[in-house]
Order: C-alpha cells, then structure tokens, then sequence
C-alpha cells in the first residue's frame, strides 16, 4: 500500500486571516459552509495544510491576492472528497512532506 500514489483531495474549507488598522489586528474569515473556499491538494487534514508553506502561500495568493496579511491558515474543513492519486508522489513519503 505504501507504494501507491498518495491521494488528492477536492477540499472545501473556510480561511483567517488578520489585517492590521494602525496598532490593532482585525480577524477576518472567509468561505461559509454554503460558499465555502476550494481547493485541491494531498495534505490530508488542517494540520497538514497550515505545515505547508506552500499550500498556505498559494491559498492566501488565490483568496486575497497581494494584500500584507498577518496569521493567515486554514480553520476549517467542510468537506473533503477524494479525486484522484499521485503518479509522483508516493504514500509511504506523506509524513516527511506535510510534517
């Protein structure tokens, strides 16, 4: 089994974020269990994803662009359906790529 492609995941989930008003942070959210925020990727839960630097970076370029933002991660999960496996990626590597 540890051979086998790791699986893609198809994720709806919600993101925060801070922005910072003079000295103050002010917590912002986005995507709602109706509307939620997808995105496709490997990680397999919320603390895989908030490790990645790479995922983190590419969610916060895709939902709020180039604005400076502060504590910007993944919240919450809605729903998470597998879509496909890896051809490169391989399951027995998942723990030292998302730890």
């Amino acid at each position: 089994m540890s051979e086998e492609g790791q699986m893609i995941y198809l994720h709806k989930l919600q993101v925060f974020w801070h922005t910072k008003k003079g000295k103050n942070l002010i917590p912002n959210t986005k995507g709602t269990e109706e509307v939620p925020i997808q995105m496709v990727s490997r990680a397999k839960d919320l603390l895989s994803m908030n490790k990645s630097k790479d995922i983190i970076n590419s969610l916060q370029s895709a939902v709020i662009g180039s604005k400076v933002v502060h504590n910007f991660r993944v919240i919450k999960i809605y729903e998470s359906k597998p879509i496909s496996r890896s051809f490169f990626h391989k399951e027995k590597d998942y723990d030292k790529e998302f730890k």
